[in-house]
């Protein structure tokens, strides 16, 4: 049974994988609901429902109830409240447990309430799996993160049972479970948790709120699969079904996940919406999609840059630069540090870094091109082609009241733009040679870790000796990039271990500006 097991879950868990990574998640909610429309099956068997074209009809029903949940996914309506809810469910099913892990007597619930049950257990799941695929651009990392979740409690909780368990959890209900595996369970969820954030932890979530959802989520696989396994002893079958060699039915594998898909989802939305108030980042939530996420729909980004006012000049000659020319911008009036940052671009590329985490993009999601006029502040890219772009005059006014009146609009104080005197509108790339403050940005966020933290720092440490005349303009991203080839530290968990980051990284580049100096 074990290499039945074994086998299965090792062709199986592939084929599942390939489709959540390379489909949209249109495709990937028709796969999801082919599984649960078996599992339907299953659970009418399971409660003795027949004959077999009354279970098909009601499985067909079932499928189609769906639809509206499809729906409301594809709407620009905030489904959180619905996830709470259907996550709340769990709790009746918890004290339903109790009740019968506390006596043999609870009578077998009649075929019409069970079928309803099943419903109200099948349905939430796969709007929660759906939802956690397409909510984000990482929808196939929190899928593949719940599904590892609840396949390394099961496979930790069996084979820590097998060898240590003493203490049985619900004797009544399933014999076999104890304490100790559950806890095994939950140590190797949060083990594989740990791994998956370490393998994609540039733009992942942090650890310790990871390891907190991943408990939380293995809990509740705990209590969907004692659930299923009361149902089956209920009606006196071992298993749901036999489609899957030495597994059972597919309600027997996906048992867990009906608890532990909703509660995730909802866990996953917070509700809270973070306006950003910076122009590109402002701009670039204004572009977006009515839901105001970075969804599969959006190709890409595009932050713009005016070049400062070095973008015409040789690169050769910035050696000579002073701390007057690098702070005359030739369209925004910002304080020493900031016109500095944008002399070099490296301001750019601190906005690249925010707009990853802020919508939760890849890296290479995320343009920068020079636009000398500073009228459009940012742009969005989708999947049919079209471009959105929010345009205004290069005022902070702007941003700042739309974040203060957001969702509504109110008067910024700035008027509208003279599109005729405008005239044109101008974008180029970015030159590399002439700005390498940018591609070390693009650096520190690939290597992720603690390595942005080092990147700000010493950009800091550099810019200061600059303006105090102890480092010359061209020398910045050299001082910058020493501190980030000295370590790669890991990502930071709290406060503290940030400022250490800092101020290590603050060493590392003063270090370098003495040697540079000399």
């Amino acid at each position: 049974m074990l290499r039945s097991r074994v086998l299965t879950a090792a062709l199986g868990g592939p084929l599942l994988l390939v489709a959540v990574w390379s489909l949209p998640t249109s495709a990937v909610a028709v796969v999801i609901a082919g599984l649960v429309g078996v599992a339907s099956w299953e659970w009418l068997q399971l409660l003795g429902v027949g004959p077999a074209a009354l279970r098909a009809g009601l499985t067909a029903a079932f499928l189609l109830s769906l639809l509206p949940g499809w729906l409301l996914l594809d709407s620009a309506l905030d489904p959180a409240g619905l996830l709470y809810a259907l996550a709340s469910l769990w709790l009746g099913a918890l004290a339903w447990l109790w009740r019968y892990a506390r006596t043999d007597t609870l009578p077998v619930p009649a075929p019409g309430w069970g079928a309803l049950v099943g419903w109200l257990v099948l349905w939430p799941c796969w709007l929660a799996l759906v939802y956690l695929h397409g909510s984000t651009p990482w929808g196939a990392f929190w899928l593949t993160f719940v599904f590892a979740l609840v396949w390394a409690a099961d496979t930790g909780a069996y084979f820590v049972g097998r060898a240590w368990g003493r203490h049985r959890l619900a004797p009544r209900i399933s014999p076999g479970k104890s304490w100790e595996g559950a806890l095994g369970g939950a140590g190797c969820a949060v083990v594989v948790a740990a791994g998956l954030i370490a393998a994609l932890r540039p733009v992942a979530p942090p650890l310790p709120a990871v390891a907190a959802l991943a408990v939380l989520a293995v809990a509740a696989s705990v209590v969907g699969d004692l659930f299923e396994s009361m149902l089956k002893r209920q009606h006196g079958v071992k298993d749901s079904g036999g489609i899957l060699p030495g597994h059972g039915g597919v309600l027997d594998r996906i048992d867990s996940l009906t608890a532990a898909a909703p509660v995730m989802a909802a866990a996953r939305r917070s509700g809270a919406e973070i306006v950003p108030v910076d122009s590109e980042h402002n701009a670039v939530f204004q572009a977006l999609p009515p839901h105001k996420q970075a969804g599969r729909e959006v190709e890409r980004i595009v932050l713009t840059a005016s070049g400062g006012p070095f973008r015409d000049r040789d690169p050769q000659s910035l050696a000579a630069v002073t701390p007057e020319e690098a702070c005359a911008h030739p369209n925004w009036s910002m304080g020493r540090k900031i016109s500095v940052d944008s002399a070099s671009m490296m301001n750019k590329g601190l906005e690249v870094i925010e707009a990853c985490h802020l919508f939760e993009l890849e890296p290479q999601r995320v343009d920068v091109v020079i636009h000398r006029q500073s009228l459009v502040h940012a742009l969005v890219g989708y999947e049919d082609g079209s471009y959105l772009a929010q345009l205004g005059s290069p005022d902070m006014r702007v941003p700042i009241a739309y974040a203060l009146g957001y969702p509504e609009r109110i008067a910024s104080g700035v008027g509208l733009m003279d599109l005729v005197a405008t005239g044109r509108l101008d974008f180029e790339a970015v030159d590399e040679r002439r700005f390498p403050c940018l591609r070390l940005a693009y650096q520190a966020l690939r290597a992720g870790g603690g390595a942005c933290a080092v990147l700000n720092a010493a950009n800091e440490v550099a810019v200061d000796a600059f303006l105090d005349g102890r480092l010359r303009f061209d020398r910045l991203a050299p001082v910058i990039e020493q501190a980030l080839a000295a370590e790669v530290p890991e990502a930071p968990r709290d406060f503290d271990s940030v400022c250490a980051i800092d101020a290590q990284a603050r060493r590392t580049a003063e270090s370098a500006v003495r040697r540079f100096a000399e």
